[in-house]
């Protein structure tokens, strides 16, 4: 945890500086050690009653939810309903929290809002008419596909761009690629499935990662980027006869159509998500109403919807899995929060995405 301290101590508290009208509402993975990072904001003088957490189903863990919960955190899990995409669901729970905030939020107040898919920063965004113009609003970003989300957005506030940074991209994409091929391992132990043909679709920084580290395994691995490539998906997977396709890129990679087409060609492919939510395979119109754990297998004929379309990575949330990779992530979330709750003229900076400040990334 050396780096979060490190990260925490670059911002002393000022004695003269009032927190108690700073509020952060949070869309986050309930995972540690996000707890270390919501207790040192609690340290730095932000008053606990004035951080609302939302999670998201398909990673939280049970056990850290219910220590926040114990430790007075105003965190919240809906439950899952199988029968909707979690986007749809997420939506509605991001609404509540925008709610709670005109709710719950006096004037003259700042309010930080930490996202992670910018759902909640494009609610803000979208009905940011609605807040109260002496209510200051500042925004976190920390995924690539919220980024790409608002990108083309006309934006109302400032908003810290952790997602592009390139110690996330490059520091992190590597260990999410060998976290999930370390869970696809363990996953097909015991599975006659033969020889192995992987299909990566989705050219970014996790896509690249995973080619790398299957080539350096020996296995046999093509990419392929809708945007870069002419050439249809489906003519590829026809050519390539991949058994296993790994999709990375944050939006839908394949549809319903090409799922039924997946399936005409008669032989076993297992879907795997490596980005968000359970976009990335049409999931939602392939559930039953009897898989009513998250984590279950989807299975339609010949295809398999591995950990019911949800990220490989998100699979089983152990106490103390993840705190290696994701700490230099989780010191750029903890950085921006603390230089948003200490700036003293949030007006100097500039409206829509800004990056991370130099002196937390100079010491990751």
């Amino acid at each position: 945890m050396n780096l979060i301290t490190k990260t925490f101590n670059l911002f002393f508290k000022n004695e003269k500086t009032d927190l108690t009208r700073t509020y952060i509402f949070a869309c986050q993975h309930i995972l540690r050690p996000r707890e270390a990072m919501f207790s040192l904001l609690v340290e730095f003088g932000i008053p606990q009653e004035n951080i609302f957490i939302l999670g998201k189903a398909y990673s939280t863990n049970d056990k850290l939810l219910k220590e926040l919960v114990k430790n007075g955190f105003n965190v919240d899990q809906p439950p899952f309903d199988t029968n909707k995409s979690f986007d749809e669901q997420h939506s509605e729970n991001c609404k509540w929290l925008f709610d709670l905030c005109i709710e719950k939020v006096p004037s003259k107040s700042r309010v930080i809002v930490l996202d992670d898919g910018a759902m909640l920063l494009s609610l803000f965004n979208d009905r940011f008419e609605k807040i109260s113009k002496e209510i200051e609003v500042l925004g976190i970003e920390q995924t690539s596909s919220g980024f790409r989300k608002l990108e083309n957005e006309k934006l109302n506030f400032p908003i810290i761009n952790v997602a592009r940074s390139a110690i996330k991209l490059g520091k992190e994409s590597p260990f999410i690629a060998e976290t999930c091929l370390k869970k696809l391992s363990e996953y097909f132990l015991g599975k006659e499935i033969g020889y192995k043909k992987y299909l990566i679709i989705g050219l970014g920084p996790i896509g690249e990662a995973f080619i790398e580290l299957l080539q350096e395994q020996g296995e046999n691995v093509v990419g392929f980027d809708i945007v870069l490539e002419n050439e249809k998906l489906r003519e590829k997977i026809k050519t390539l006869k991949p058994n296993i396709i790994i999709g990375t890129t944050g939006t839908t990679s394949i549809s319903g159509d090409d799922i039924e087409y997946l399936n005409s060609l008669r032989y076993p492919i297992y879907l795997v998500s490596a980005s968000s939510s359970d976009r990335e395979f049409s999931a939602t119109s392939y559930r039953k109403k009897s898989e009513s754990n998250i984590h279950s297998d989807i299975r339609f004929d010949n295809i398999v919807f591995v950990n019911n379309g949800f990220p490989i990575n998100f699979e089983i949330n152990r106490p103390k899995e993840g705190i290696e990779w994701i700490e230099r992530t989780i010191c750029l979330i903890l950085g921006s929060v603390l230089y948003l709750a200490s700036i003293k003229k949030p007006s100097i900076l500039r409206v829509g995405f800004i990056d991370v400040p130099k002196k937390i990334t100079t010491i990751l």
